[in-house]
């Protein structure tokens, strides 16, 4: 296709200089690719250093500034998983008497329950006015029949 754009510019132009312009219009995308060859070249062996420092980090199982970094923004620190869903916790503190919403989550955190956001209400509520799970009566929450007891029991 350049050739084309080149033979179709240059019909003016004596042979000699065609010929010329043909042949720089090749260096340059000689040149390109090697750039662009250079490019990846180097990028291979930044990614070969970095591979060779976290298998030596791994191996010694230190861990230094840059890694603590990573850790952090990759989420491999994570917090121990509850030991009951908060549906069988709600279950548990109510099927002794019916609690309101905020009692609920008081008891729950004093189960242990640990909440992952920062509006613990809101999954409390999507849990009790899920259908089938908790009955209301009052503001009042207790479980509906057939739910009273946790899966664990």
């Amino acid at each position: 296709m350049m050739k084309d754009v080149v033979s179709n510019s240059s019909k003016c132009l004596p042979p000699g200089l065609r010929i010329i312009i043909r042949y720089s219009m090749k260096l340059d995308v000689l040149k390109q690719f090697a750039k662009l060859k250079q490019t990846l070249v180097d990028e291979r062996d930044m990614l070969e250093r970095r591979l060779a420092e976290i298998d030596a980090t791994l191996a010694s199982g230190e861990v230094n500034d840059t890694n603590r970094r990573l850790i952090r923004r990759s989420g491999l620190r994570r917090r121990r998983p509850n030991p009951m869903s908060l549906k069988e916790a709600i279950i548990k503190v109510t099927s002794v008497r019916p609690l309101s919403k905020e009692e609920i989550l008081e008891a729950v955190k004093k189960l242990g329950y640990k909440f992952s956001t920062d509006r613990p209400m809101q999954s409390l509520q999507a849990c009790l006015y899920q259908k089938k799970h908790f009955r209301r009566d009052d503001g009042r929450f207790l479980p509906v029949r057939g739910n009273s007891r946790s899966r664990s029991s």
